[in-house]
């Protein structure tokens, strides 16, 4: 079987077995057996010359049995024709004929069913083999094509992403410029009222008190905040998590922390002093409840 099935070292293994186990029983015709299966083994293994080594051994067996059993079948009908007459060797002859076609025909049948059987078998194996080749092609595209759809929708994400980062910094850069021209305007407008010029001074600082509501109450940080949440997914509900008591003013200042802006950057887009950016800080650490060698921004962007 190993031999029948590619397994030609395996077999040269077992027919070596066979070869000892022979010669210990001293059994001839299966030392002549082995011999003759080590050849084809050998031959198989591309051994040319120990395969001839042993063919011709089993060759010199299979002709001094066939010489002991001529010699062995002479004595025995010699010593027949001595005992028996004539018409009961024939007898006996025939007998045994019968009975040689009787075990040939089963041996003949059995070979057939197992025949059979061998064929039945190696179809079978490879009908299994050719199905379970058609699923694992089957599940290869699907993997495939999963894979496939996985990265269309990461580009369509990274572009998406992408998009909601470009319109968030657009965002940002009109606030800051225009934080820039109010706090520039607001600054004149204090230096106008500080001249003694009285009939401006009520109408500069009802200016001035609508400049401060703009910083404050611009439409834009709510766009800005919509922004930060469809860029940073859930960030919002993480951060309210941990303390909810954050007001509007420190979800602001949070947002641009989250964005690695400067403390500068943060006082001109919140229309405050960079002190005053300074302290909110502070009172934001505080309300986060971090330790002192904690980093806000690397917090706030690592949450």
């Amino acid at each position: 079987m190993y031999r029948k099935t590619g397994k030609y070292k395996l077999a040269l293994i077992e027919s070596h077995k066979a070869l000892h186990l022979a010669q210990t029983l001293n059994e001839a015709y299966q030392i002549e057996s082995a011999y003759r299966d080590i050849g084809k083994a050998h031959h198989l293994l591309g051994r040319n010359d120990s395969a001839y080594h042993y063919m011709e051994k089993s060759r010199r067996y299979a002709r001094q049995l066939y010489s002991k059993e001529n010699s062995q079948q002479t004595s025995f009908y010699q010593v027949l024709y001595d005992l028996e007459e004539k018409e009961d060797r024939i007898t006996q002859l025939n007998n045994i004929k019968r009975i040689s076609i009787v075990i040939a025909t089963a041996v003949l049948v059995i070979a057939f069913l197992l025949f059979r059987f061998q064929t039945s078998k190696i179809n079978n194996e490879r009908s299994i083999r050719q199905k379970n080749n058609d699923l694992l092609q089957t599940q290869n595209k699907l993997i495939k094509a999963e894979l496939a759809n996985k990265e269309l929708a990461e580009q369509a994400l990274k572009k998406e992403l992408e998009a909601k980062s470009h319109e968030l910094s657009s965002k940002t850069l009109y606030v800051i410029s225009k934080n820039q021209f109010l706090e520039s305007l607001r600054k004149d407008l204090t230096t106008l009222l500080k001249e003694d010029k009285r009939d401006n001074k009520k109408q500069l600082k009802r200016i001035i008190v609508q400049i401060n509501q703009s910083f404050n109450n611009d439409k834009y940080w709510e766009d800005f905040r919509t922004a930060v949440e469809k860029v940073h997914g859930d960030f919002y509900q993480r951060l309210q998590k941990r303390s909810p008591d954050l007001k509007s003013n420190d979800l602001r200042l949070i947002a641009l922390l989250r964005m690695n802006f400067s403390t500068e950057e943060i006082a001109t887009l919140l229309g405050i002093s960079i002190d005053s950016a300074r302290v909110a800080r502070y009172r934001l650490r505080k309300k986060l409840h971090l330790h002192k060698n904690e980093n806000l921004t690397t917090f706030l962007q690592n949450l």
